[in-house]
């Protein structure tokens, strides 16, 4: 199977299109999308079988195996499929002594592939299957800072703060 994991990204430096007042040193615009993916282990999709030996059959010597997996899969079973979004904005002041960065995002991963028992009478352990959608979603905003520029001296600070909240979309 062939699984495509395209992006985009965009940004504009809106500092260099317009004639902006002079405390504003810099400023950006950003956006992008994300489209990502996961599998699990290709022996778990596709499962062998274990050479155990050998047992005579009507004179002859025939090799006996067992099968190695003790889980069975979700007929048609998808990859995980996680859709990224993200935009923000960057601006600098006053020659560059105070900036701030502001980001927006928002992540849906769905089909996401688990494990779950199964009851001893089926044969085997788990099955593996597509369950879910979750959303992740949050803000970033850093501050930063030069309160001191000297010629053999600079003092920077910065200071973050992020938020972000799941949800269980769909179970």
């Amino acid at each position: 199977n062939f699984y495509s994991y395209p992006a985009v990204s965009a940004s504009w430096i809106f500092s260099e299109s317009f004639n902006l007042p002079s405390w504003i040193s810099f400023g950006k615009l950003r956006a992008s999308i994300a489209a990502l993916g996961g599998d699990t282990d290709p022996f778990t999709l596709n499962p062998g079988f274990a050479l155990n030996g050998f047992s005579n059959t009507n004179g002859g010597s025939v090799p006996t195996s067992t099968y190695t997996s003790s889980q069975v899969l979700q007929p048609n079973i998808k990859p995980l499929r996680k859709i990224s979004k993200e935009v923000g904005v960057d601006m600098r002041f006053l020659n560059n002594r105070v900036g701030f960065a502001f980001s927006y995002y928002q992540d849906n991963t769905k089909n996401q592939i688990l494990n779950i028992t199964s009851p001893v009478e089926s044969g085997v352990n788990s099955i593996l299957i597509n369950a879910g959608e979750i959303q992740n979603k949050g803000i970033e905003i850093a501050i930063d800072g030069t309160p001191i520029n000297g010629k053999n001296f600079s003092w920077n600070t910065a200071l973050n703060f992020s938020r972000n909240r799941n949800l269980i979309v769909d179970l």
